[in-house]
């Protein structure tokens, strides 16, 4: 096997928790290992982390095209200075960490109009005439609202009587769905007596709009595609009222649909629409057209905290500290760090020294002698008895 690098990260796609004003942010924290199974001659080691934003779109029959670069990072695990440093064969590991801030702007995924994308770098810089080792990871940036119990929860209507014949009414249980989610849609029309009107097809589009800030300017320039979409040919259109539910999914794919968001360079939403094609005994064509706004998010939320009040522990897991993964494991086979790079930890510790981070193992067992019940809390008996050993609890 010949010399390689590779970039490992604790988690590829990393969560910004609330809006820009209000998140603290997130860790990228990873590690660079390079395997040298020969001596080797090297100028530098280093890690490069580019976020950059490519838009491009059609004015007055002109292509515009244009980037900007929203985040960059690097780390320089060994120098480049006039001797060369030579490697001998063994296997180095370079920990690197980031904070990212709050208010950064979300992974935008390739469409027509562009794409914004957070990717890591890593270069083996070697003497001329021998090939660079390089290594690219790409990095996904969401961010995840947390939406009020009002717009979770009560449901969305809109009412109103379309050109004097029909009244209608569209409703859906709530306006924040997530990725993958059902959207169920009830649909009711009242036609006015002697309308005379048949429905000869009902459509439905989830449509997602983009709107991009070009550089300086106040100027933006939105674009929108149909992310899903159903015809029904068979709508009820027969007595006083006619109704129907109709089931709607949001795309699941990250591909497929952008989650709301909006923040200083772009800003995306999305709306149920919905034509209804009529018929008159003249034979007289019309549409009826509504619109209802939704919010698209990550994750589906299955309950919500009240303001200001602790996550349940069933929740609070989630957030866990860090847990070190199996190729940071200190206990795995040694690898001898340069004299010349500091950085690289050591792979023993003393009991003087604090652990390692990368090293960190959480309790995976209670000690055997643990005579307690999980969950349950001391008697106030228990409690002001003499501490003569562990309190009893009383069931």
């Amino acid at each position: 096997m010949t010399n390689y690098i590779k970039i490992h990260v604790e988690n590829d796609t990393l969560f910004l928790r609330g809006s820009p004003e209000e998140s603290v942010g997130c860790v990228l924290r990873g590690c660079v290992i390079l395997h040298t199974k020969e001596t080797m001659k090297i100028k530098s080691i280093t890690l490069n982390l580019l976020g950059k934003m490519k838009v491009q779109w059609s004015e007055r029959n002109h292509q515009h095209k244009k980037e900007l670069t929203i985040l960059e990072h690097n780390w320089t695990f060994l120098t480049n200075q006039k001797k060369i440093h030579t490697l001998v064969p063994n296997v180095y590991k370079y920990p690197f960490e980031y904070v990212l801030p709050g208010n950064l702007a979300e992974s935008i995924d390739s469409n027509s109009y562009g794409s914004l994308s957070y990717k890591l770098k890593a270069v083996v810089d070697r003497p001329a005439f021998l090939p660079n080792l390089i290594d690219r990871q790409l990095l996904r940036v969401i961010r995840q609202y947390t939406p009020s119990y009002h717009m979770s929860n009560i449901p969305m209507q809109i009412s109103n009587e379309w050109a004097n014949k029909i009244d209608y009414q569209i409703t859906i249980p709530k306006r924040v769905y997530s990725r993958g989610e059902q959207i169920p849609i009830d649909l009711l029309l009242m036609p006015k007596p002697n309308s005379g009107l048949h429905v000869r097809y009902l459509s439905c589009f989830l449509k997602e709009y983009t709107s991009f800030v070009f550089g300086s300017t106040t100027a933006m320039h939105t674009e929108s595609r149909i992310i899903r979409f159903f015809r029904d040919e068979a709508f009820p259109s027969t007595g006083l009222h006619w109704q129907k539910t109709e089931i709607l999914s949001v795309p699941h794919s990250f591909g497929s649909v952008q989650c709301d968001t909006q923040n200083q360079f772009f800003k995306v939403e999305h709306k149920l629409k919905f034509t209804m094609s009529l018929i008159n005994k003249q034979g007289e064509l019309s549409e009826l057209r509504a619109s209802i706004p939704i919010d698209v998010v990550n994750e589906k939320f299955e309950g919500h905290e009240e303001e200001g009040e602790l996550p349940t522990y069933e929740n609070a897991w989630r957030s866990a500290p860090y847990s070190p993964l199996p190729y940071l494991d200190s206990t795995s086979s040694s690898y001898t760090p340069l004299d010349t790079s500091p950085i690289t930890p050591s792979h023993s510790t003393t009991a003087t020294e604090p652990a390692d981070y990368f090293a960190y193992r959480p309790v995976t067992s209670l000690p055997t002698n643990t005579n307690f019940a999980c969950g349950i809390l001391p008697s106030y008996h228990s409690i002001t008895a003499p501490d003569d050993g562990l309190p009893s609890y009383e069931f």
